[in-house]
Order: structure tokens, then sequence, then C-alpha cells
């Protein structure tokens, strides 16, 4: 999955926890921009406390 970086700096606390952050890492190490995510695993926290209301999902991601 490519990524851009401008659809990600306007991403707020409904998407992810820190953008700033995401970003980040990813210049550091993919400085070119041209690199991928690949999705290792996606969760909720449904999966651990079922029928709880509120829920969070949990990315693993590899850059590539």
């Amino acid at each position: 999955m490519n990524f851009s970086y401008n659809e990600l700096q306007f991403y707020e606390a409904d998407h992810m926890d820190s953008d700033e952050a995401i970003i980040l890492m990813s210049e550091v190490v993919c400085p070119s921009r041209d690199c991928s995510w690949e999705v290792l695993y996606h969760g909720n926290s449904e999966d651990y406390i079922p029928s709880y209301n509120l829920t969070t999902s949990y990315f693993s991601l590899f850059l590539k």
C-alpha cells in the first residue's frame, strides 16, 4: 500500500494518535518518499474485550 505524506498530515485523532510521529519515522526510514507499507496485522480492541463500545484499531506495519 503506497501512502501519501500530504494526506497523512491531515489525519486527526480519529485516525491515529500521532500523525507527526508517523511522518517523522517515515522520513527517517525512507527519506526518498518512495516506500510503501505492508500491513502485517490489523486488529481491534473488540478482539480482546468483547462488546466494549469504544474501540481502537491496532496495526503492525512494515515499511518497505
